[in-house]
């Protein structure tokens, strides 16, 4: 009887220790902070704090409240707050809903003169009306 329930334990016990254990190649994921408007518009590329490289693809979904004629804009700027250039982000299917719209756009840019930047997307705002203006900064490296 002692040793059924020791074997028990021993079994429980060991089971309980190899769930535990992780891989030896396991990468744990550092979370980053999490961006404004996340219930509006997700952002797929390029991730924050990434190295990017002209031309930078731009790829997420947002709600269709977020275009404008199918589109919005993602400008690209050195840490000195220099413009290296901006695109249209295009909707990839009818973005006249509440639903999330797959977008992307490509955005060439010129060399920087630091090794930070920032991406900056903006919602179309045909209203003009500052308080229908959002914009998303992705923090990125050249």
């Amino acid at each position: 009887m002692i040793i059924g329930i020791l074997a028990v334990i021993l079994i429980g016990g060991g089971l309980y220790f190899v769930s535990t254990l992780k891989p030896k190649n396991e990468t744990t994921s550092v979370p980053v902070a999490a961006l404004p408007y996340a219930d509006e518009i997700h952002i797929k590329t390029p991730l924050q704090n990434t190295q990017v490289i002209s031309p930078i693809k731009i790829t997420g979904e947002a709600r269709g409240s977020w275009y404008f004629e199918g589109s919005f804009t993602a400008e690209l700027f050195d840490s000195n707050s220099s413009s290296l250039g901006s695109t249209q982000v295009t909707a990839q299917s009818a973005w006249t809903t509440e639903n999330f719209v797959p977008f992307l756009g490509n955005l060439t840019f010129s060399s920087p003169a630091t090794k930070k930047g920032s991406l900056i997307i903006k919602n179309s705002n045909p209203s003009g009306l500052p308080e229908n203006e959002k914009q998303i900064t992705i923090p990125v490296s050249f």
